[in-house]
């Protein structure tokens, strides 16, 4: 982690003054005590503590038969959105897409270019722009680095700001990167954060073949579901995502229109199982 001593003493001390998680998390993202590489090897920590969670996490793994199929079409779908050459850190982060079996309507993102899509989010949705929009959010969060954000925050609001800096040798910073790692996968992130995942989804989406209002499409199913996700709680009202993307892409002049692949992505579907 840097250790930008004067400006952490500027943190712990400013915060004294703050009662607002909104004001905390943009000193968050101002200050951010990660580095880029710090991202990178707590995704990658992450990322092996998450597989080997079998109870929670089960991932669709290169002995399923379709594996290659599904992996490809779903690597195809992040490479266009990297081709708009506009996703921050696209070269350093390593933006890679892991299937998880579970019936669970949900994504999530942890650092450095890890992202999960549940079988429950896919199979809810109605074609590939659709998914589309939900890996660019996720992508999002991940290209602004609202794990590490977030956890800067978190460790401001509990004073434990300069403690993760006191560690010297290599093997300590290790085992507190490992214990730190798990818990991006559980983050919960602000509202700001939420729109500017959002905003830059589509922003990248309107630079692609797909139609980005299909963005909002997803967030139309969550809203009239019979049995809301859980994670809904903890987000932004859906309504208003859907109201924040359509006049984001209006000002920016986007027309709806574009491609949707309702085929391609019912075929797809088919071979998840």
């Amino acid at each position: 982690m840097k250790k930008h001593f004067v400006v952490l003493s500027y943190v712990l001390i400013g915060f004294m003054t703050l009662s607002s998680c909104k004001t905390v998390r943009k000193l968050a993202a101002d200050h951010n005590i990660y580095s880029i590489q710090d991202d990178i090897e707590l995704g990658r920590q992450a990322d092996q503590q998450i597989r080997s969670d079998i109870k929670n996490y089960k991932f669709l793994t290169p002995k399923h038969r379709n594996y290659k199929q599904v992996k490809s079409y779903l690597d195809r779908i992040q490479q266009r959105i990297l081709s708009a050459n506009d996703v921050p850190y696209e070269d350093v982060f390593n933006y890679n897409i892991q299937i998880l079996k579970n019936d669970v309507v949900n994504a999530f993102a942890t650092a450095g270019g890890y992202l999960y899509l549940y079988y429950g989010i896919m199979n809810m949705l109605d074609n590939e722009a659709q998914l589309a929009g939900v890996i660019a959010h996720e992508m999002g969060h991940v290209a602004h680095r609202h794990a590490t954000n977030e956890m800067t925050a978190q460790q401001i609001t509990g004073g434990l700001l300069a403690l993760g800096l006191k560690i010297g040798k290599a093997e300590e910073q290790a085992e507190q990167v490992a214990g730190l790692a798990y818990n991006l996968a559980f983050l919960k992130y602000g509202r700001d954060a939420e729109e500017q995942a959002d905003l830059s989804g589509a922003t990248w989406l309107s630079k692609t073949q797909y139609n980005p209002y299909e963005m909002q499409g997803f967030f139309k199913k969550i809203r009239d579901a019979k049995r809301p996700p859980e994670f809904l709680s903890t987000h932004p009202d859906p309504n208003n995502r859907i109201t924040y993307i359509g006049s984001v892409l209006k000002k920016m002049g986007v027309k709806n229109q574009g491609k949707l692949y309702e085929q391609e992505y019912k075929a797809f579907k088919k071979l998840l199982y």
